[in-house]
């Protein structure tokens, strides 16, 4: 059951992570991309990805 939730945990930050490059391509396409916004989307994306595999290590 724990091994479970670590999982389900895991694969949330992995989606929360996955949403940020999202974001970030959507803002990218723009004409007037804000590349501030962008490089912010992508920082978290990055945060977010280590969070997930480091809860999954614990």
């Amino acid at each position: 059951m724990v091994a479970e939730a670590k999982i389900e945990e895991t694969r949330a930050w992995l989606q929360k992570a996955f949403q940020d490059l999202q974001s970030a391509r959507w803002l990218l396409s723009s004409p007037d991309a804000l590349y501030n916004t962008v490089g912010f989307h992508c920082q978290q994306a990055a945060e977010k990805n280590a969070q997930g595999v480091s809860h999954l290590a614990r």
